[in-house]
């Protein structure tokens, strides 16, 4: 069977695009440092490796989740030992109180300095973290959740004092859900307390008890016994506090003992998910380079070969 010399010059032409196909991919495999350069070159490793990279991604955002996690408890925790401190002194206030030789002035004077001590504990309540949002409001975190608020009555008007003047209550205005983030496959961190969990528990919120106490205070006269029943009542109500501030310190420090773990766990996972790519994906220079070597030889051999036969008339057959 003859072969035209178009045939064969076709023949030749497909062999070089072959040969040169060859010569640029392993160049761009050399260059990229990557094995696989599109899915078709192995479509089960590409599937394993869109796999690798979707956990890398979640993984990089679990990292990120820990890291501001860890912040908004740290910050907590430090909001949550300044309360205790200010709740420990006016536990000693409230204490001293009861000494009878006092004079009205006297009680005055730590009525006020108990307003300072509560007030304080008001704006620790009120901590502003990352993202200027209320770190002990819950999920709603752009609202300051201690206010004092009016009281409205059952036709939606404000209730007036005998003075005229707007009775106020103090009110939890933040979310009593606490938010929670995804750190994990499997693990979600709970962002700590909520100015509700730690201030308003029980019949009657701790401002509103201080409040209270301090009234008695400025009260003159007394009658008997109502000082000796004003300290029980603020000793209990500040002992309930504490002891909700004390356990969520306790929670804080659980979930920021998860949080490490976690984070050493992602670690570990990103490490073993790179190392899984590159046994995928990288490139076995030591393969390549004398591949090439032999892909060019065959290249430069068939380009000849075309060029020679590019030269070929009839008159080379007669």
């Amino acid at each position: 069977m003859r072969v035209s010399t178009m045939q064969m010059h076709n023949t030749l032409s497909g062999s070089m695009q072959k040969a040169q196909g060859n010569v640029s991919k392993t160049l761009l495999q050399m260059s990229s440092g990557k094995e696989i350069l599109k899915p078709s070159d192995d479509p089960f490793a590409s599937v394993q490796l869109l796999k690798l990279d979707d956990h890398l991604s979640k993984l990089e955002t679990w990292s990120g989740n820990i890291d501001k996690a860890t912040t908004f408890l740290g910050n907590q925790e430090s909001a949550l030992m300044d309360m205790n401190n200010n709740l420990d002194r006016t536990r000693d206030l409230v204490l001293s109180a009861g000494n009878g030789a006092l004079s009205l002035e006297d009680r005055k004077a730590i009525a006020k300095e108990i307003e300072q001590t509560v007030s304080t504990l008001k704006s620790l309540a009120n901590t502003k973290g990352a993202g200027d949002e209320y770190i002990f409001g819950g999920t709603a975190g752009q609202q300051e959740p201690v206010q004092k608020v009016p009281v409205i009555d059952e036709k939606g008007n404000p209730v007036l004092d005998a003075d005229g003047n707007p009775v106020e209550e103090w009110s939890f205005e933040g979310s009593e859900s606490v938010r929670e983030v995804q750190v994990s496959d499997s693990q979600h961190a709970t962002l700590g307390s909520t100015a509700s969990d730690l201030f308003f528990q029980g019949d009657k919120d701790f401002f509103t008890q201080m409040d209270e106490f301090v009234a008695i205070l400025n009260k003159d006269p007394l009658a008997e016994g109502e000082l000796e029943g004003a300290i029980d009542a603020a000793i209990k109500g500040i002992d309930a506090t504490s002891g909700a501030v004390n356990e969520g310190l306790t929670d804080i420090g659980a979930e920021i003992n998860m949080l490490e773990e976690a984070k050493d766990t992602n670690t570990d996972l990103v490490a073993t998910n790179k190392a899984m790519q590159s046994s995928l994906e990288a490139l076995d220079y030591a393969e390549a380079i004398p591949r090439l070597t032999i892909e060019q030889t065959v290249l430069t051999a068939t380009q000849k070969g075309y060029a020679s036969s590019s030269t070929l008339t009839l008159f080379n057959y007669i």
